[in-house]
C-alpha cells in the first residue's frame, strides 16, 4: 500500500491538489507522516487527526488545512475519529489506506472533501493487495467485494450496512491466511491505545470468533447492557465489553450485565461475561460479579479472551444445569 499511496499522492503533487488519507493505525500514522513529509520535502509533518487530538486542535488542524488551498497538502485521518462534523473541502483526493468494515463509515469520510463549498472533481482510491497466486483471492478482495455488495444494497433497500456474521465468515474462509486460528493478539498497552470502545468491542468479538464462538454484536447504541452474544455449542454468554485507556479500577459495569438478562432472555442465555482490560475491578464490582455469577475476565487474558472464556466452561454448564442437578461446590 505504500508503493500504491506514493503514486496517488505523487498524481496530487503535480497537480497541486491536496489529500485526505484515512488510516486507523496510530502506529502508522506517524511513520507515514515521516515518509510523506521526506518524499515531497515538507516544511512540516503533515496534520494529524486521531482520537488523542482535542476539540480545539482538531479545528486549528482543519482551518489550517483548509487555508492552504492553493497547492498540494496532505492530511492523515482515523476513520472513527475524524469520520464526521469535519469540512474538508480543500481536498479534492481522498484515500482509504485502511478499510472502515461499515461502507456507511467509509461514506462519511469520503462526504469530509465532497460537500457544500466543494468547486473540484473528488477522487476516491482504496488500494487492495492482491495474492501472488491470482486463483486465490486476498483479503483486501474479499472484503472490497463485500463492502461494495453491502453499499449497493444499502443504495437500494432500508437495511443496516454493518457486517453480519455470515459477511464475517466469508471473508475468514475465503481470504487466505485470514481464517479462523489466525488471531493476532493484543497486549495490554495495545488495548488501551484502541480509539474507541466498538473497536475494543470488535477485538473481543474477533478473539472469540477465533476460539469457535458464533458472535454476534448488538445495537451500538440501546444495547441494554449487552454488546456481544457468543455462542458454542448448547451455551450463549452475554457478553459486555468494556475498555479503559489506562491502568486503572473499573467501578461500573457488571450492573450493565445484569440487566442485560430480562432483555435478552428470548436467547436462552447460560451465561452472562465481563470481559475488560481493565487490570482490576473495584471490590463492590467484584462482590457483585460473585453474587450473580458473572464470568469476568480481565487484562490478564487480553491475549486469549477466547480461549479463557472455554476455560470457564465447567461454570458455564454448570450454570445451564436445573437448580437440582448443580453441585453445592
Amino acid at each position: 500500500h505504500l508503493r500504491k499511496i506514493s503514486r496517488i499522492t505523487w498524481h496530487s503533487y503535480r497537480g497541486a491538489g491536496q489529500v485526505l488519507v484515512f488510516v486507523e493505525s496510530l502506529e502508522l500514522q506517524p511513520i507515514l507522516a515521516q515518509f510523506l513529509k521526506e518524499r515531497y520535502q515538507l516544511a512540516n509533518l503533515p496534520l494529524v487527526i486521531n482520537g488523542a487530538v482535542s476539540g480545539v486542535n482538531r479545528q486549528k488542524a482543519v482551518n489550517d488545512f483548509q487555508s492552504r488551498d492553493d497547492g498540494f497538502d496532505v492530511m492523515l485521518i482515523s476513520p472513527k475519529a475524524g469520520g464526521v462534523g469535519l469540512t474538508l473541502t480543500a481536498a479534492n483526493n481522498v484515500v482509504h489506506l485502511e478499510r472502515w468494515w461499515n461502507p456507511a463509515v467509509e461514506d462519511q469520510c469520503n462526504d469530509r472533501a465532497y460537500r457544500i463549498g466543494q468547486t473540484k472533481d473528488v477522487n476516491v482510491y482504496t488500494p487492495v493487495t492482491k495474492h501472488p497466486i491470482p486463483e486465490i483471492p486476498s483479503f483486501d478482495i474479499v472484503l472490497d467485494n463485500i463492502l461494495t455488495k453491502k453499499r449497493g444494497l444499502a443504495e437500494s433497500l432500508l437495511i443496516p450496512s454493518e457486517l453480519r456474521p455470515e459477511d464475517i465468515a466469508d471473508i475468514f474462509e475465503k481470504a487466505g491466511d485470514y481464517k479462523r486460528g489466525g488471531f493476532s493478539p493484543l497486549t495490554i498497552e495495545e488495548s488501551y491505545l484502541l480509539e474507541t470502545g466498538e473497536a475494543f468491542e470488535d477485538y473481543v468479538g474477533a478473539a472469540l470468533y477465533a476460539e469457535g464462538f458464533v458472535v454476534r454484536r448488538t445495537k451500538r447504541s440501546w444495547d441494554y447492557g449487552c454488546d456481544l452474544l457468543a455462542k458454542r455449542g448448547a451455551n450463549t454468554v452475554l457478553v459486555q465489553v468494556k475498555q479503559v485507556r489506562s491502568d486503572k479500577i473499573l467501578t461500573v459495569s457488571v450492573e450493565e450485565i445484569l440487566k442485560a438478562q430480562e432483555r435478552y432472555k428470548s436467547h436462552n442465555p447460560t451465561a452472562l461475561a465481563l470481559i475488560t482490560n481493565a487490570k482490576k475491578l473495584s471490590s463492590a464490582q467484584c462482590v457483585l460479579a460473585g453474587k450473580n455469577d458473572v464470568v469476568i475476565l480481565t487484562a490478564e487474558e487480553v491475549a486469549n479472551y477466547g480461549a479463557a472464556l472455554i476455560g470457564l466452561a465447567p461454570t458455564i454448564y454448570r450454570m445451564s444445569q436445573p437448580a437440582d442437578q448443580q453441585s453445592d461446590g
